[in-house]
């Protein structure tokens, strides 16, 4: 796999975050020439027994990591949780973030969560993989898109592993009427189709006055491993969106969410 060479994991040994290792894993599993790098972030108070503890539990978490596994880091840094992740991941310059989250209840999507600010913070692609989640084969994958794609070279992320798993790939345009989705989903096609060509793909079209609600039926539906979306957060070629979408995906997610940017 020639996008993802490098894989940046936070880690703070909760359930959240060792999932998202043991998924990390499985992807490194598939190209054993991908460098891991688990990243560890205390506070700003430099704490010798801290250090010497976070240092055991690394001992022994290294014991988990398999033989395939040929190229693994570990830093540790001080700071602020979320801009030290992001200024980590300007030095190190990762392909791809992979962060456990716990997700929020609907009653609770007026709160963030770490995962939904680095989500906004972070110019990057990030792969986010809720806690409860362990199925970690790749079979088919939907990208939900609009027909006002930013950038549609972030869909190389998403060819590639696709390709990687053999993976059939689902792109979904949710419309709130059947004129509308019709339209958009045309517009998709032509933008797209570049991208695809050399996929097993299928364009799918779907009208629903809650975009969330229809991108969640369609996941449920038709077996979903993993969920693409290509935010206009950082948008390269237009207006920047308020990433509200991405948010909420970020916030009920209930299978690995692949934030392509």
């Amino acid at each position: 796999m020639n996008l993802i060479n490098k894989i940046l994991v936070p880690i703070d040994f909760s359930d959240s975050s060792m999932n998202a290792f043991h998924y990390a894993l499985n992807l490194v599993d598939s190209d054993n020439s991908i460098q891991l790098i688990l990243l560890h972030i205390i506070d700003k108070d430099d704490n010798p027994m801290e250090m010497m503890e976070v240092m055991s539990q690394f001992d022994t978490l290294k014991n988990q990591v398999p033989r395939f596994v040929n190229h693994l880091e570990i830093v540790v840094k001080h700071g602020r949780r979320i801009d030290t992740i992001v200024e980590t991941t300007v030095e190190m310059d990762p392909k791809l973030v992979v962060m456990g989250t716990k997700g929020k209840s609907r009653s609770l999507m007026h709160a963030e969560s770490n995962t939904s600010l680095l989500v906004k913070k972070l110019d990057r692609s990030i792969l986010v993989i809720p806690q409860d989640y362990t199925k970690y084969s790749i079979n088919e994958i939907a990208v939900a898109v609009d027909h006002q794609i930013d950038d549609a070279s972030d869909l190389a992320l998403i060819h590639d592993l696709a390709r990687w798993f053999d993976a059939k790939v689902h792109v979904l345009t949710v419309a709130t009427n059947k004129e509308e989705a019709v339209v958009m989903g045309e517009k998709v096609e032509n933008t797209l189709e570049y991208y695809l060509d050399t996929l097993d793909h299928t364009y799918e079209l779907s009208n629903d006055t809650d975009i969330v609600n229809g991108i969640e039926q369609y996941i449920g539906e038709n077996k979903i491993d993993m969920l693409a979306i290509l935010p206009k957060t950082h948008a390269k070629n237009g207006e920047p969106s308020g990433g509200k979408l991405t948010r909420v995906l970020t916030l009920q997610a209930k299978i690995p969410l692949l934030i392509a940017d």
